[in-house]
């Protein structure tokens, strides 16, 4: 058999086609196996294109009904007719291997695009008109394009399969003798609110400028690193340098001026640094510092990074600075928000996207954010498995130094919402902290003291 001949099967399509017309049950059994682009021969895709339409209808499926509706369509000719019907079941004694006949087609098929993409990207590596990383983007796309085809899995699970997962996560629970079933973001309190940075979730923290969002997704990430984890940083916010000087201050207590400035006159800086060196050698980190970074090009990168290290958090800073075309700033922030959860849920990972939020808060007497002063689109809000606000009350109000940050989880589609957590701030370390409640005062939010209610009736 040459390469060509290898590549489709008529025997099996024919044999699937008469199965459909045999039996009215086979239709079941392989509509979501194949489509018509995987018959090779055009003839055989117009019938399958009526026998589709037909079930689409709920209609009876035979040479009879499949030679009208090819009639209707203006191809009974095209199709050979009932001559070719007539042989197509004459040929079919049985449809019980209706199934195994579709999975050939399609496994068939499968190999011609991926053969295809091969082909057109030798066609790039060969084009003298491209550049190297338009060359390595083009070949990139054209084969993960293919390589979408290739699965095997059905969209909807039965009960059954649906069943065997559920206690496979019951029993993963139990066994890990906690209720963080999670990737833990190394502050506690947090974690058991959340239950961890979940797969398939997209945990969205928003801020007001200068309250120290990309502080704590940097700090998120060093305990999740230190911790064994994997994480995937695209950062259009900072370069790799101002990623690398927070997580050693913040890793080694070290002040986060004098590793910006690279005191290493100071022994104890450069004892520091040292350090902090030799601890991030093992890291599975990776982090993506580009100024113009896209879904597609996030998406890449996460792909590229789980292919070396398998699994990991991917952050991302911030989700406005991604560079989406579309006519308004609404419509452009909801495609990000939904390439977001996109990732989190096709490779099972848990994503946080950093967001900005609107003035719209800074016009109220209390500042602290609400979910409406998400900034660009309501999406972000419907797409989010977690929204988490950061909120300094000393950043408006200088008199409230007692130095702490609120956590406000104003989303949690799988716990309580509305929950307020303290953060201690030692940001001349580049780095958050949980506080010792009980050393706490009882309003350290620095909310307004209630007024005293007038007494009713007085005179």
């Amino acid at each position: 058999m040459d390469n060509f001949s290898a590549m489709f099967s008529v025997e099996a399509e024919q044999n699937v086609l008469g199965s459909l017309m045999f039996s009215e049950t086979a239709w079941d059994e392989v509509c979501d196996l194949i489509a018509v682009a995987d018959f090779v021969r055009h003839d055989h895709r117009m019938i399958f294109s009526a026998i589709e339409k037909l079930a689409a209808d709920s209609k009876p499926r035979d040479a009879v009904t499949v030679s009208e509706k090819l009639i209707e369509f203006g191809e009974a000719e095209q199709a050979g007719g009932v001559k070719y019907l007539g042989e197509l079941l004459k040929n079919t004694a049985s449809s019980s291997n209706v199934k195994a006949y579709a999975e050939i087609v399609r496994d068939r098929a499968q190999l011609r695009r991926l053969t295809q993409a091969f082909k057109a990207g030798e066609a790039d590596i060969e084009n003298p008109e491209l550049t190297l990383p338009e060359k390595v983007a083009m070949v990139t796309e054209r084969l993960e394009g293919a390589m979408a085809s290739l699965s095997t899995a059905d969209g909807a699970k039965t009960a059954r399969e649906a069943g065997r997962s559920w206690i496979d996560w019951l029993n993963d629970t139990f066994n890990a003798g906690s209720v963080i079933t999670g990737v833990r973001t190394g502050f506690p309190s947090l974690d058991k609110a959340i239950r961890g940075l979940n797969k398939k979730h997209l945990l969205v923290l928003a801020a007001r400028p200068s309250m120290g969002k990309t502080t704590l997704a940097v700090n998120f990430a060093r305990n999740i690193l230190k911790d064994g984890g994997s994480v995937f940083l695209a950062t259009m916010e900072m370069s790799s340098d101002d990623v690398m000087n927070q997580m050693c201050a913040a890793h080694t207590g070290c002040s986060y001026e004098a590793i910006q400035e690279a005191r290493l006159g100071d022994e104890a800086v450069a004892a520091a640094t040292g350090a902090f060196a030799s601890a991030l050698r093992d890291w599975r980190l990776a982090i993506d510092d580009r100024g113009t970074q896209t879904v597609a090009s996030i998406r890449r990168g996460v792909k590229r990074h789980m292919r070396l290290h398998g699994p990991c958090v991917v952050i991302v800073d911030y989700a406005q600075l991604i560079d989406e075309k579309s006519d308004n700033e609404v419509t452009r922030v909801g495609l990000i928000s939904r390439g977001m959860k996109k990732i989190a849920q096709d490779f099972n990972i848990p994503v946080v996207l950093l967001s900005q939020l609107s003035r719209k808060c800074e016009e109220r007497t209390d500042k602290r954010p609400l979910l409406s002063d998400l900034r660009g689109s309501g999406d972000i809000e419907q797409d989010a498995s977690e929204v988490i606000f950061l909120y300094n009350d000393s950043v408006y109000n200088p008199n409230n130094a007692q130095g702490f940050t609120e956590l406000i989880i104003a989303k949690n589609r799988h716990g309580k919402r509305g929950m307020v957590l303290p953060l201690l701030n030692q940001l001349d370390r580049a780095r958050f902290v949980t506080p010792d409640t009980r050393d706490m005062q009882e309003n350290w939010r620095g909310l307004p003291e209630p007024k005293e209610q007038s007494r009713r009736g007085a005179l």
